[in-house]
């Protein structure tokens, strides 16, 4: 058979073959189902990975010793910033009772 004998078959075949466009009453459906099916998969996967990176970073020295004295700093800096706001409220109550002591009549505006 000859090149122009397989074009004209293919093209006759090709000429009447019919498709058929039918789509499965709940098609639309199960393709939404099977995504958030892959979805939640997806995404309790991604918290195991994520929990076992974590853990993976807090089995290793160099980094545990990291995050330690990080969290250690981060500790330290809030407690400081505690220890200054409770201190600048009693300086403020001492300031005012010794104002009273010194000059009972004396307003302070803070009142």
């Amino acid at each position: 058979m000859s090149t122009i004998d397989d074009d004209a078959i293919l093209k006759k075949k090709l000429a009447a073959w019919q498709v058929d466009p039918r789509i499965p009453t709940g098609f639309q459906r199960e393709v939404w189902q099977r995504i958030a099916v892959e979805e939640t998969a997806r995404q309790a996967s991604f918290k195991f990975q994520f929990i076992d990176w974590v853990a993976g970073l807090l089995l290793t020295p160099r980094y545990a010793t990291a995050i330690i004295i990080a969290g250690a700093f981060l500790g330290i800096g809030v407690a400081q910033v505690g220890a200054m706001n409770t201190n600048s409220r009693s300086m403020k109550n001492l300031e005012t009772r010794y104002i009273g002591t010194v000059d009972p009549y004396q307003h302070i505006a803070s009142r």
